[in-house]
C-alpha cells in the first residue's frame, strides 16, 4: 500500500494518527484520494445530504470503510449487477430497492438525527451509533421488500469479538446464528442491556433472519414488509 501510495497517488509525505506519523496514511487533506476516483465526487455528496461521518481513519489506505465505499458505492447506480450477485446466494431477486452506508435504522421524523434510536445512542449515521456498514433493500418475487446488512473488515486481525469490556466468555459471541437466535444468552452487549445490531435485527424488525455463508462479510437478512 506505501508503494501504491507513492508510485500511483503520488504521496510521499505520511499522515499522522494521534501524533505519529506512519507512511500508510495519507494526509489528512488528501485523504478523498483513499477514494476510487470513478466515485470520489458523487460519493462524498452522498454522505453530506445523507449526514453521514466518515470514520476518523478515512484518510488511512487500510481503512475498511474507505474499501467498503469503494467496492459498493458504483453499485448504487448498477442495480441489475448487484441483483445478480445476491441471486448467487438468494433465489427470489426481483429488484433492487436501495443500497446505503451506515444503516441505523428506518426513517423516524420524531429523532433529531431523523432515524429510529434504538439503543438511545447520542451519535450519528457513521458514528457513535450502532450500524451496519452496508444496507441493501431488494423485493423479492412475491413483492416483499427485504433488508439485507453486511458487516464489512478489510484488515483487521480478528473477526466476531466481542469489543465490550468485561466479556467472561468471548468464544459464545463466535456463532452468529446462535447470536441471533438467543442474543441474552450469546450476546454480553444484550446481559449489561445493551443489544447489539444481531440482536436487533432480530427482537427490533421482527423478520425471520438468515445469515448468507457466500459473502466474506458478515451478513444477516430480514424481511421488512
Amino acid at each position: 500500500m506505501v508503494q501504491y501510495k507513492m508510485d500511483t497517488l503520488k504521496v510521499s509525505e505520511q499522515g499522522t494518527y494521534r501524533g505519529h506519523p506512519h507512511p500508510h496514511l495519507l494526509p489528512q487533506n488528501s485523504w478523498v484520494l483513499n477514494l476510487w476516483e470513478g466515485a470520489c465526487y458523487k460519493a462524498v455528496r452522498h454522505f453530506a445530504q445523507s449526514q453521514i461521518s466518515w470514520h476518523d481513519q478515512k484518510h488511512n489506505l487500510l481503512s475498511s470503510q474507505i474499501l467498503c465505499v469503494n467496492l459498493f458505492f458504483p453499485l448504487r447506480g448498477h442495480p441489475d449487477i448487484l441483483r445478480l450477485w445476491l441471486s448467487s446466494n438468494l433465489t427470489d431477486v426481483r429488484e433492487i430497492i436501495d443500497l446505503d452506508f451506515e444503516y441505523v435504522g428506518p426513517d423516524d421524523p420524531q429523532d433529531p438525527s431523523g432515524y429510529r434510536n434504538y439503543f438511545n445512542e447520542p451519535g450519528n449515521r457513521g458514528q457513535n451509533r450502532t450500524s451496519a456498514d452496508v444496507a441493501i433493500t431488494w423485493r423479492d418475487n412475491k413483492g416483499s421488500a427485504n433488508l439485507l446488512l453486511l458487516e464489512f473488515k478489510f484488515t483487521e486481525p480478528n473477526f466476531g469479538e466481542c469489543s465490550k469490556q468485561g466479556n467472561p466468555d468471548q468464544k459464545r459471541c463466535l456463532s452468529s446464528r446462535e447470536v441471533v437466535t438467543s442474543p441474552q444468552t450469546q450476546c454480553y452487549r444484550a446481559e449489561v442491556g445493551r443489544v447489539g445490531i444481531l440482536s436487533w435485527l432480530a427482537t427490533v424488525l421482527f423478520g425471520k433472519t438468515y445469515l448468507l455463508s457466500k459473502p466474506s462479510a458478515l451478513s444477516a437478512m430480514t424481511s421488512i414488509s
